[in-house]
């Protein structure tokens, strides 16, 4: 294989990337990835300690915390793949203003429908259909929104900037569970 074939691939892949996201775009979309995993992963982590304490010594309680944050840490960044993965797939020229004001919003949904999925099944409710659908009516009435109303769009994206600051605090903390985790498995 030409060495110049490989590399003019790979400018073509960067530059197609470039084209439908800026780098202000993925960090405002993995911070709004991360805020609801890394809240809803605390909150349940929050539910499970007092029972940890009866059980555990002070190194398997860290152990517990950072095995959480590292599985915060791996979702967020699954659910960030994919809606970049939407985007690329989408055409350039739809959505390519609202795209990322629709993620943010879309994450949150899919967030608060995964919230009360798992509420539901827990509480031995059967409403999943119907959570499920008002989920797609739900994304489909914000991608709406969004599209007509560029002050929806821009307040938003100005929230999304708030919401950096809360990622790199949360990714400190998961960089450091993943040490933790890395060197309770050695």
């Amino acid at each position: 294989m030409n060495v110049t074939f490989v590399s003019k691939a790979k400018y073509e892949i960067v530059g197609f990337i470039r084209d439908r996201l800026s780098k202000d775009d993925f960090v405002y979309i993995f911070s709004a990835c991360a805020l609801p995993i890394h809240i809803w992963g605390i909150l349940n982590l929050f539910i499970d300690i007092p029972s940890w304490l009866y059980y555990y010594d002070f190194i398997e309680l860290i152990g517990g915390v950072a095995y959480t944050l590292v599985f915060s840490l791996v979702e967020t960044l699954f659910v960030f793949i994919g809606v970049v993965t939407l985007r690329l797939l989408l055409p350039k020229r739809w959505a390519a203003d609202w795209f990322v004001s629709f993620s943010i919003l879309m994450v949150l949904e899919l967030t608060i429908t995964a919230l009360l999925f798992q509420y539901f099944t827990v509480q031995g409710l059967y409403y999943k259909t119907e959570l499920l659908l008002a989920s797609v009516v739900s994304i489909g009435l914000t991608a709406f929104l969004i599209s007509k109303f560029d002050r929806l769009n821009h307040y938003v994206r100005s929230i999304a900037r708030y919401f950096t600051i809360l990622a790199y605090v949360y990714i400190f903390f998961d960089v450091v569970g993943l040490l933790i985790v890395i060197m309770r498995n050695l």
